[in-house]
């Protein structure tokens, strides 16, 4: 359960969508760096394919595919991660001793995949496939940051090209390296690690 403590959070329903925005900014900015990989692989290693770039329609499906990337995060979030009964008969008081509020009046979005009653195990659909779609979309995008990574790791290694050249290339794809380990560690795995726990039943750390 992440819930917001701006000034909408007691604006319902706005509260809830400026969380489905704020998770689609962030779809968005993980295609962005996606996009940044592929045009540098394209650059270093394809070059049959520069003339593609040169192309305004090139830049129009550059932008279409980041907001729709970023647009999916969102829509997960609004169809899949809001709250229903179940959440509010499970978590409300719990939130009401912990935060002193009424669930109902709060901001947020759940991740209520499965809850156990009497050593029965109740799923919930709906949020399970939500958090599968985003995991694949993560993965995807790490993966073809990875791929890209490699494929222009090994075109610097065999390539023909001046040494001020290849320095150059060489710094350029570690900063877009720093640029995608940093998140990946500060943000994505934290977030990983926070849903395995949660799933699993771990109990929180005291």
């Amino acid at each position: 359960m992440a819930y917001s403590h701006g000034f909408l959070n007691q604006l319902q329903p706005w509260g809830f969508l400026s969380l489905c925005f704020f998770i689609g900014m962030y779809g968005m900015n993980t295609a962005l760096l996606t996009m940044h990989f592929i045009y540098r692989y394209i650059v270093l290693c394809r070059s049959n394919l520069h003339p593609i770039l040169k192309r305004k329609s090139s830049g129009a499906c550059c932008v279409i595919s980041v907001v729709t990337w970023g647009f999916f995060y969102g829509f997960i979030t609004f169809y899949c991660f809001c709250a229903n009964e179940d959440f509010y008969r499970y978590a409300g008081p719990s939130v009401l001793e912990t935060l002193g509020e009424d669930i109902r009046n709060l901001s947020f979005f759940c991740v209520f995949t499965y809850e156990v009653i009497l050593n029965i195990t109740i799923m919930y659909w709906h949020p399970t496939i939500g958090l599968f779609l985003i995991v694949v979309m993560m993965t995807t995008s790490f993966s073809v940051m990875v791929v890209c990574a490699i494929k222009m790791h090994r075109t610097l290694r065999k390539a023909s090209m001046s040494q001020k050249s290849r320095a150059l290339q060489t710094q350029l794809l570690k900063a877009l390296v720093v640029q995608a380990v940093v998140p990946f560690l500060m943000s994505y795995l934290p977030r990983f690690l926070m849903f395995f726990f949660v799933i699993m039943g771990y109990p929180p750390f005291k």
